[in-house]
């Protein structure tokens, strides 16, 4: 069934924004990649880690969607910068398994708060705005969410569910610095 020209214009007008908001969070990662001496696909890899759980090198690849021979180069910098480290998995020896220095960690927890800031131009909306934008957007990253459909195959995820309401600067609404609204 073809929708109404107006539904579609308005449809077509909602993508037109979220690519600017996609495209300005791709630049704002860009730089906050360059403020801690990494690459975007650096960046974007660390982040998918877990500090807490180490992850296979295949599982993190089907993770960020990519080739297991592109993990090794990101793997080898961020292990030289100390932010990583390679084990063996203890269950099979053949099994290289990643897992987050605690150096590492507390630069992924600066990397992430950086990451995690919205616009400044968020700042000039109400507090109802601000909710209301907050769960519009929740929604929409829940419809999708790349991070269950892993879960749910068992690959295990870094990025955890934000919370049901914004209550501090801590608890990010937005991702922007992933420049994905996923």
């Amino acid at each position: 069934m073809k929708k109404p020209s107006g539904h579609a214009d308005l449809e077509r007008g909602i993508g037109s924004l979220i690519l600017r908001l996609t495209e300005a969070g791709k630049h704002n990662s860009s730089a906050v990649s360059r403020e801690f001496g990494l690459t975007e696909p650096q960046c974007h890899l660390f982040l998918h880690l877990d500090p807490e759980k180490p992850v296979t090198m295949v599982a993190l690849a089907v993770a960020l969607d990519c080739d297991p021979s592109n993990i090794t180069g990101l793997v080898d910098k961020l292990e030289m910068k100390g932010y990583i480290q390679r084990r063996l998995d203890p269950q099979d020896r053949r099994v290289k398994m990643i897992v987050v220095t605690a150096a590492g960690s507390k630069v992924r927890a600066e990397l992430l708060a950086r990451m995690s800031e919205p616009p400044q131009n968020v700042a000039f909306l109400s507090q109802t705005d601000k909710k209301a934008l907050y769960r519009i957007l929740r929604e929409l990253v829940e419809v999708d969410d790349p991070a269950r459909k892993l879960k749910s195959a068992g690959v295990p995820t870094a990025v955890e569910p934000y919370a049901a309401e914004p209550v501090g600067a801590h608890q990010r609404a937005v991702a922007f610095g992933a420049g994905k609204l996923h």
